[in-house]
């Protein structure tokens, strides 16, 4: 289905806006949308460069058939539905513990392939670390989000002030 070509001050027809409608409602069925967000604290250890996989235990926000949640507590995700996908993350650490280095990614399930990261240095204050990639998925694949940090110390997660959560969202036509 094309989209119609409107001018500002075009008297549009019954007709018109019909197959307005139906490209809209086209669009929005080839949309798929999941989101998952952590509600129980997680112990990220420190050093050793091994990254501790975020369990998105929460009742997800949304749910696709495109993505499925699996491991222990929701790890792995599953992109099952063929196309561009925009993969979006936030990872939190909680507040009050020594600085150090905190870096997180969107990972294959070996956590052996990063396709996007993000990373800082803590100041003891709250650590978020976002990242957002787009992934062409021409087989179904998994991923999960890794946190490493170097503290010093065992650092839990935050899931009070700004949780850890991760999103899917399908591109239409991709």
């Amino acid at each position: 289905m094309t989209m119609p070509n409107f001018t500002d001050g075009q008297i549009v027809s019954e007709a018109e806006l019909d197959q307005l409608s139906t490209a809209i409602n086209g669009l929005i069925a080839a949309t798929s949308f999941a989101k998952y967000v952590q509600s129980t604290l997680q112990n990220v250890p420190t050093g050793g460069g091994a990254f501790t996989p975020v369990a998105f235990n929460g009742t997800p926000e949304a749910t696709t058939s495109g993505v499925v949640a699996s491991g222990a507590g929701n790890t792995d995700f599953t992109i099952n539905q063929l196309g561009v996908w925009i993969v979006s993350a936030t990872g939190s650490l909680a507040q009050g513990f020594p600085a150090g280095q905190r870096f997180m990614s969107i990972v294959n399930q070996a956590m052996t392939v990063r396709h996007g990261s993000s990373s800082g240095v803590d100041s003891g204050n709250f650590a978020v670390m976002h990242c957002s990639v787009p992934i062409r998925v021409l087989a179904p694949i998994t991923v999960r989000i890794g946190i490493i940090q170097q503290s010093g110390v065992t650092v839990p997660t935050d899931v009070a002030f700004d949780p850890s959560r991760i999103s899917f969202v399908r591109i239409p036509g991709g």
